[in-house]
């Protein structure tokens, strides 16, 4: 097979993957409502970004949810009972900020579901990057779809 051969078929196997991509395309959501493995991180009232690396696994009534990588993300766990309760959360050098809440030790934190999507909202005691000797509180929010 030549190279021209090669390059054609490969132009000709992209064009079939991006229609089926596209032919693909979720349907729109409603408001407050993520597209299934995304999700949208807030610290201190400013969103800090999304990402499409989520991971979510339930044994029984935990939920395990990780957002982002070992460099930058978060790890929580919510206890799915009568209502959902978060349990901790731990973030990660998100937007230069890392610390962790956790349930019974400070302020509650909510946990709301809207469809496919929870919002997870709390403080988290930890510190900046820029600064690591000093604790500081932040307010985060953790929007994220399974």
């Amino acid at each position: 097979m030549t190279h021209q051969m090669v390059g054609r078929c490969l132009a000709a196997a992209t064009a079939v993957l991006l229609a089926g991509c596209t032919a693909k395309a979720p349907a729109s959501v409603p408001p407050g409502v993520l597209v299934p493995g995304t999700a949208e991180i807030s610290i201190n009232g400013a969103q800090v970004g999304s990402t499409y690396d989520v991971q979510c696994s339930q044994t029984g009534p935990q939920l395990l949810i990780d957002t982002g990588d070992d460099a930058a993300g978060t790890h929580s766990m919510i206890r799915l009972d009568n209502a959902a309760i978060l349990e901790f959360t731990q973030i990660r050098n998100v937007d230069g900020f890392t610390g962790s809440y956790w349930n019974g030790l400070g302020p509650e934190a909510e946990v709301q579901l809207n469809q496919n999507t929870f919002t997870i909202t709390g403080v988290a005691d930890g510190f900046a990057e820029d600064n690591p000797s000093a604790r500081i509180s932040q307010p985060f929010s953790i929007k994220v779809a399974c």
